[in-house]
Order: C-alpha cells, then structure tokens, then sequence
C-alpha cells in the first residue's frame, strides 16, 4: 500500500505515525506533504517517511497510490484538494482522497477533485495521538471493496472505525468527534471536586483519569447491547450508597439534560459548517 498526507499537525502527524508504527507501510510508501515543509521534514524524520518539497513534488513521489488523506483545516480543504488535483495528473481516477474536515460533504469534495480519485469523508478524534482514535467513515456507494479495505485500514492504524451513512455525521461529529474535549473537562471538574474534598490535583487527576480510563474497559467488555452503561450504573450502585447519592446529586443539576444539549449544539454547528 502507499499512503500520501497532505498536513502535517497534530491529525495528521497522528495519522501518519499510527500507519507507520502499526507496519502498514513501510518509509518509502508514506509521503508527507505540508504548506511548512520545515514541519513535513521533521516528522518525516521521526516516523521514518518521505517529505515532499511541493504538491507536484508530493504527486509524484506517491505514484499510483492508494490513499491520500487531506488533514487540513476545513476553511482549506476544497482549495487543497483542488490543488492536488491539479498536480496529480491524469492517472489517479482509483486512488481514494479522504477529508478528515469537520462539516466538509463529501459532495463537496469529490466536486473539488473534478473526478479525480474517489472521495470519502472521515471524522476521527483527538485519541489518534495515542491510537485509540474512534473514526467515522462515509464511503460513495460506488467505492470499491479495495478503496473501502485500503481507507479502513489507514485509520484502523490509530483505533478503531465505524462505517457511517453521510447523514449520521453531523450526529457523529458531536459524540465521537467532540466528546473528548467534553469527557476531558468533566474529568477536571471531578479533579477540582477531589481538591475541594482535600486531595492534591494531581492525586485527583490519577484517581479521575484511571477511573475514566478502566470504566471504558468495563463497557466494551459488555459489548454492544442496548444499555451497556446502565447495566454497568446498575451494577455499582448499591442500595443506599455512596454512588447513587452522588449520581442523584448530577442528576438533580442536570447532567442528562446538559448532556442532550451538548450533542444537539455540536451536531447543529457542523450541520452549519456544511452549509457555509
């Protein structure tokens, strides 16, 4: 497989770390492409990968290849891939260009292509730096099982994926996209609760992060039932107890509702972005 990205920042550099670390291709079949090529070379330089000095450069050097991702920022992606498409020639109808953009179509993609290659649409999260990324995948339905295989594969590299329709993306975004964020500052409201109760922050900070970090083993380990968490809710709470006290106390300050809204503003902005 050769692999090209366009973006070398915390996404893309996570991306192109994860396909190398996890062997799917080896430092001459991964080409890096950056506005910065200061940044490509030096990333290039520790996940072991070819930087390209130009697009043209970066076209080249990835060939018939199988995958490029455009880890760019969205306001950049219908100029970016217009550019590659411009410097790729006429040889690149089967090669699958993914955009990582939140609230950037497919339709909008493949548009700036002009037909060359086959666009799909993508949203992992922040996890990808450590590979515990979870990534949605919009496919055409014309994609081959090669395209689909070849693209799963890339984000397989930093997590987990999950093939969506189009029109689930923007409910997606909102909680696979953005709930790290969310979690990451619940976690520091629980740590600063822990400081207020006599801990130190970074004694609060161990006890919250591995607490989040064993009850996500919990709930895979469940598997994929219809109410894996409130299984696991029922299962530590005892009668009269400390847990369903303080779950009483979030549920009387309106942690579900807080909830509904958070997903339902995210969900609603990217629907937004899309428009633009």
């Amino acid at each position: 497989m050769r692999v090209g990205i366009i973006g070398c920042g915390n996404m893309g550099g996570a991306i192109a770390a994860g396909i190398r670390e996890g062997g799917l291709v080896e430092a001459g079949d991964l080409s890096l492409f950056d506005a910065s090529t200061e940044v490509a070379s030096r990333l290039a330089d520790e996940i072991g990968a070819h930087p390209a000095e130009s697009l043209e450069d970066f076209a080249r050097d990835l060939g018939e290849g199988d995958v490029v991702v455009l880890a760019v920022k969205p306001h950049l992606i219908a100029k970016v891939a217009r550019d590659y498409a411009g410097a790729a020639g006429d040889a690149r109808d089967g090669m699958s260009v993914v955009s990582v953009a939140a609230g950037f179509a497919r339709e909008r993609l493949a548009e700036a292509l002009g037909g060359k290659g086959v666009a799909v649409r993508v949203m992992p999260n922040v996890a990808a730096r450590v590979g515990q990324a979870m990534t949605a995948i919009a496919f055409p339905d014309d994609a081959t099982e090669d395209q689909r295989s070849s693209v799963s594969a890339v984000f397989e590299a930093i997590g987990e994926v999950l093939v969506l329709d189009e029109d689930l993306f923007s409910a997606y975004s909102a909680l696979g996209g953005c709930s790290p964020a969310w979690l990451a500052a619940i976690a520091d409201a629980f740590a600063q609760a822990g400081v207020a109760q006599g801990l130190t922050k970074a004694q609060a900070m161990a006890a919250i992060t591995q607490a989040m970090r064993g009850t996500a083993d919990l709930l895979a380990s469940l598997g994929d039932g219809p109410a894996p968490a409130a299984t696991l809710v029922d299962q530590v709470c005892s009668p009269g107890g400390t847990t369903v006290a303080g779950l009483l106390a979030l549920e009387d300050r309106g942690m579900r509702e807080a909830a509904h809204a958070a997903v339902a503003a995210a969900a609603e902005r990217d629907r937004a972005l899309g428009a633009d």
